[in-house]
């Protein structure tokens, strides 16, 4: 019995860190601003920047472009590069 419990909990675990990883890589090329706004340190004005800076400019590139962003330093973005991803995609 006790072993079953700790397999359990093993698989659960693993589970939950699996879920964890996939629902937090927020593509910055397509996410909405409610789902840019999730992200520590975003809010609601950065979001809005990020998407008229997409607009604007085009697609992002890569993750470090977020710091093209008035407001989006290198504390901010060490807080998101993890939860973030920039898609291979010309529609932004």
């Amino acid at each position: 019995m006790k072993h079953l419990f700790i397999t359990l909990v093993i698989i659960f675990t693993s589970l939950n860190y699996v879920y964890a990883q996939s629902d937090t890589n927020i593509d910055i090329n397509t996410a909405s601003a409610k789902s840019l706004a999730s992200l520590p340190g975003i809010g609601e004005k950065k979001a809005q920047n990020i998407i008229e800076y997409r607009q604007n400019n085009g697609c992002f590139t890569s993750k470090e472009q977020l710091k093209n962003i008035k407001g989006i330093g290198d504390v901010i973005y060490a807080k998101v590069k993890n939860m973030i991803a920039v898609s291979d995609t010309t529609e932004c």
